[in-house]
C-alpha cells in the first residue's frame, strides 16, 4: 500500500513536467509552416467581410520564435470602380496557444512603400503639368517641379 501511494505521488509530480516537454523545459512549439496558412485564412475571412475587391494576396512570415510570429500580408485593393488598384500591406502578430496558431482579426492595411512612392511621383507629375499660377507652393514661395 505504501509503495502504491509513493508511486502515485511520484507520477503526479512528473505528469506536469512530461506534459511540458520534460523537467524545466518549455512546451514544444507547433510547426512554423502552419503560421502562413492561418494568416491567409484569417485575411480571407476579413476581406470577405470588408467588401472591397482584392487580388494578388501574398503572406510572408517575417519572424517566428515558435510562440509568436509576425506575418506580412500584402494585397492589391480597389476601393471603387473609378479607382486604380492600390498595393497595401499589414503586419499581423500570431500566437501559438494550445498547440495551434491564433491571430487577431484586425487587419490595419496601409499603402505599401512602393505605392506611396508611385502616388507621390504621380502627384508631382500632375503639378508640373499645371500652369505656374495654379501650381501649389511650398513654404517660402518655392514652386515645386
Amino acid at each position: 500500500m505504501r509503495t502504491h501511494t509513493f508511486l502515485t505521488a511520484w507520477a503526479l509530480l512528473l505528469t506536469p513536467a512530461l506534459l511540458l516537454g520534460g523537467c524545466g523545459s518549455e512546451a514544444t512549439p507547433t510547426s512554423a509552416n502552419l503560421v502562413e496558412p492561418v494568416a491567409e485564412a484569417a485575411f480571407n475571412e476579413w476581406a470577405t467581410n470588408n467588401g472591397e475587391p482584392y487580388r494578388d494576396v501574398q503572406v510572408t512570415e517575417e519572424s517566428n520564435d515558435g510562440f509568436f510570429a509576425t506575418v506580412r500580408v500584402f494585397a492589391r485593393f480597389r476601393p471603387s470602380a473609378d479607382a486604380p488598384w492600390q498595393e497595401r500591406e499589414a503586419y499581423i502578430e500570431r500566437r501559438q496557444v494550445g498547440g495551434s496558431w491564433q491571430c487577431d482579426r484586425d487587419f490595419r492595411f496601409v499603402l505599401s512603400p512602393g505605392e506611396v512612392e508611385r502616388t507621390a511621383e504621380q502627384r508631382h507629375d500632375l503639378c508640373r503639368q499645371l500652369p505656374d499660377g495654379l501650381r501649389p507652393q511650398q513654404p517660402g514661395g518655392v514652386v515645386p517641379g
